[in-house]
């Protein structure tokens, strides 16, 4: 029985893994495009301080992308989280705000490489982009010893109480089958 889950949890980790990567792969030539776009914009007023800066920080964050094992450290997902939060800022100005805060302890574990800028970007488009007023966005880092809890949440429109209902059930469910 035990071998039968420990090839059940390889078999989940290897599945997760490969969703990562695929979800990786949609999201690079979007941003890519979109911030091609920005600097497009940026030459057509002269603005050649922020299209230097906005290119450092793409540079990195594709850098990061491309290098090294799946799963890193928070502290290192949270130093490229705030070179995308850079080109954000560059791209939208002051439109919204965002807070990063991590517990110290939690800075070490281990979380999958561009798990966060993912999840920024959904909160960014699907919850603050159409609200009126400041939008916030706050990500935190979370230890109690033994797990790690990652929470990107955001203050936009939200979800009614059956929507809610249904994405918990389906966590739910997949956590126990």
């Amino acid at each position: 029985i035990h071998q039968l889950n420990e090839e059940m949890i390889h078999v989940r980790l290897k599945s997760y893994e490969e969703h990562i990567t695929f979800l990786q792969a949609q999201i690079n030539p979007h941003f890519l495009y979109n911030n091609f776009e920005t600097i497009r914009g940026m030459a057509s007023t002269g603005n050649a301080a922020a299209i230097r800066e906005m290119a450092s920080c793409m540079a990195a964050i594709y850098r990061y992308c491309c290098k090294g094992e799946s799963l890193v450290a928070l502290q290192q997902e949270l130093e490229c989280l705030q070179r995308y939060l850079r080109i954000l800022h560059l791209r939208f100005g002051d439109q919204y705000e965002v807070a990063v805060c991590a517990q110290k302890e939690a800075l070490v574990y281990a979380v999958p490489r561009m798990i966060l800028q993912p999840l920024v970007e959904n909160a960014l488009y699907h919850g603050i982009k159409n609200r009126r007023g400041m939008g916030t966005i706050t990500v935190t880092g979370e230890s109690d010893g033994n797990d790690m809890i990652l929470k990107v949440t955001d203050n936009g429109a939200g979800m009614d109480a059956e929507q809610v209902r249904i994405l918990q059930a389906g966590i739910y469910e997949d956590r126990h089958t």
